[in-house]
C-alpha cells in the first residue's frame, strides 16, 4: 500500500474552482454594474453594490489568499504528475526489475 495517495483530479478541480472564484471576485464590480438595469429591487441593488464596492479591501485580502492556494494546488498537481511520470519512465527503463 502506498504511503501517499494524491487524488490528481480533485487537486486539479480544486484549482479550477479557485480560478473561477478568483475571476468572480476580481470582476465583482463589473458584474454588478452589468446587472444594474435588470435589478428592479432597490434593496437588492444596494446589497449587490455593497458586495462589489464597499468591502474592496477585504475582498482583496481574500483574493490574495485564494491566489496563493490556487498556485499551491496548481504547482502541487504539476509536481505530483511530473514525479509520477518520472517514476513510470524509470520503471520502464529498468524493465520493472
Amino acid at each position: 500500500m502506498p504511503d501517499l495517495v494524491v487524488d490528481y483530479s480533485l487537486l486539479e478541480s480544486t484549482a479550477g474552482s479557485l480560478n473561477l472564484l478568483i475571476e468572480e471576485f476580481t470582476n465583482a464590480s463589473k458584474i454588478v454594474n452589468s446587472y444594474q438595469d435588470a435589478v428592479a429591487d432597490h434593496d437588492l441593488l444596494m446589497a449587490l453594490d455593497a458586495f462589489a464596492n464597499n468591502w474592496a479591501v477585504h475582498r482583496q485580502d481574500l483574493l490574495t489568499s485564494m491566489q496563493s492556494v490556487y498556485q499551491m494546488a496548481t504547482k502541487g498537481h504539476n509536481a505530483y504528475v511530473a514525479t509520477d511520470d518520472k517514476l513510470a519512465q524509470d520503471i520502464r527503463q529498468d524493465g520493472g526489475k
